[in-house]
C-alpha cells in the first residue's frame, strides 16, 4: 500500500492513499448534496381506464449525486392494481455494470434494489432508476407510496444520501361511453298536439347509466327544446306540444357515473299534426257554415287550402258538391261529413 507523508511542524503523519481518497470523496459528497435531493414516482398523478397497462417511473432529480445504488419499497393497492414487471432504468447502468433485482413483498409492496459494481463508480442525477409496469383491475384509487428508501453513495453508508420522497397516485376510471338508442318516436309517426305519448329508448353501460336528458326538435334537428331530465329510466310520458311540423325528432342523452355521455336521435322525421274533424276546413275545431264558406273561397277564389279533410262526400274530389254537402249537414240534418254512403243523400 502506497503512503503519503503530510508534514506538520517537526513531526509528520502517514496516511494511506485509500484513506485519503475516501476523505476527499466524503467531503465532495457532503458539499455536492448540500441541497436535499428528491426521489419520486412519476408521473405523480395518473388516470387510466379499466384493464389498462401503464408504466410509472422511479426517478431522482439533479440534487442526487455520487449515487452508487439504492433500495426502495413501494406500496400500492392490490385490489385496484396488479404489477406486471419492474425493469431497470437507464441511470445506474450509465455508470457501469449493475446488479438489479425486484420482488413482491406480500401482495401490496414492491422492493427494488440496484447497485453499480466496482469501487468508486457512481452516477449523478437526474434520471430514471426503475420502471414499474402496472395493470388496472377494477375502478378505484391507489396510492403508489414509498415506505422505505435508501440511496447509497460510494461510501455505502446508512442512511445514505439525504433525500425527500414524492409519492404517486393512480385513478382508474370508466372510460367507455354508454350506448343509447331512441325507439319511439323514431321516424314516420304522426302525433297529435295535446295528447300523451310515451317516448322510449334503450341504453347500456358497463357501470350503469345514472341520468338521461330528453329533447325534441321541430326543424329536423337544427335546434333542440328540452323535454325532461332525470335519473336512470328508459321511458318518459310526454304531452305532445301545441305545434305543427313534419320535421320532428327526439334526442336522448345518457350519462354514466364517470360523466361519459352518449346521445341518439330519431332515425327520421316524424310529424306533429292537429287532428281536424272531417269537414272542419278552417281548423277552428268545429263544423259550421264558416267551413262551407272557407271551402267555396278555396274552390272559386284561390283561398287557402282546407286544413282538415274537405272531401266530405268521399267522392275523391274537393268540389262545390262538398260545400253543398256541408250546408245540408248543418241546416237540413244531412249525413255526417265523411260518413260512408252519405254522398248519395239527396235531402228530404
Amino acid at each position: 500500500m502506497r503512503r503519503i507523508s503530510l508534514n506538520k511542524g517537526n513531526g509528520h503523519r502517514v496516511v494511506n492513499i485509500g484513506m485519503f481518497l475516501l476523505i476527499v470523496s466524503v467531503l465532495w459528497s457532503t458539499q455536492a448534496t448540500s441541497q436535499e435531493g428528491v426521489l419520486a414516482v412519476e408521473p405523480s398523478d395518473t388516470t387510466v381506464g379499466l384493464n389498462d397497462t401503464f408504466e410509472l417511473d422511479v426517478t431522482v432529480d439533479d440534487n442526487i449525486v455520487t449515487l452508487k445504488g439504492y433500495d426502495v419499497k413501494i406500496t400500492f393497492s392490490p385490489s385496484v392494481l396488479s404489477v406486471n414487471t419492474v425493469s431497470e432504468g437507464p441511470l445506474l447502468p450509465s455508470g457501469g455494470s449493475t446488479f438489479f433485482s425486484w420482488r413482491l413483498l406480500g401482495a401490496d409492496t414492491i422492493q427494488i434494489t440496484d447497485a453499480i459494481l466496482g469501487f468508486h463508480l457512481f452516477v449523478d442525477g437526474p434520471g430514471v432508476l426503475a420502471t414499474i409496469a402496472f395493470e388496472s383491475t377494477v375502478y378505484g384509487y391507489s396510492g403508489v407510496d414509498f415506505v422505505y428508501s435508501s440511496l447509497r453513495d460510494t461510501t455505502n453508508q446508512i442512511p445514505g444520501i439525504p433525500h425527500t420522497t414524492v409519492d404517486g397516485s393512480v385513478l382508474v376510471f370508466e372510460a367507455t361511453a354508454p350506448s343509447v338508442t331512441v325507439v319511439f318516436p323514431n321516424g314516420g309517426e304522426t302525433l297529435t298536439p295535446g295528447t300523451d305519448t310515451t317516448i322510449r329508448w334503450t341504453q347500456t353501460d358497463d357501470i350503469g347509466v345514472v341520468s338521461d336528458t330528453v329533447y325534441y326538435s321541430v326543424d329536423g334537428g337544427g335546434s333542440w327544446i328540452f323535454i325532461w331530465g332525470g335519473t336512470e329510466t328508459t321511458t318518459h310520458r310526454w304531452n305532445v306540444p301545441a305545434t305543427s311540423s313534419n320535421a320532428c325528432r327526439i334526442k336522448v342523452i345518457a350519462a354514466d357515473g364517470d360523466d361519459n355521455v352518449a346521445a341518439d336521435v330519431s332515425n327520421a322525421n316524424f310529424s306533429i299534426e292537429t287532428a281536424f274533424e272531417c269537414g272542419d276546413c278552417n281548423g277552428d275545431g268545429r263544423v259550421t257554415i264558416a267551413d262551407a264558406t272557407y271551402l267555396v273561397a278555396f274552390i272559386y277564389r284561390g283561398g287557402p287550402a282546407p286544413l282538415g279533410q274537405a272531401d266530405v262526400n268521399l267522392d275523391t274530389r274537393v268540389t262545390i258538391a262538398d260545400a253543398t254537402y256541408l250546408v245540408a249537414f248543418i241546416y237540413r240534418g244531412g249525413p255526417l261529413p265523411c260518413e260512408p254512403g252519405g254522398g248519395l243523400w239527396l235531402g228530404d
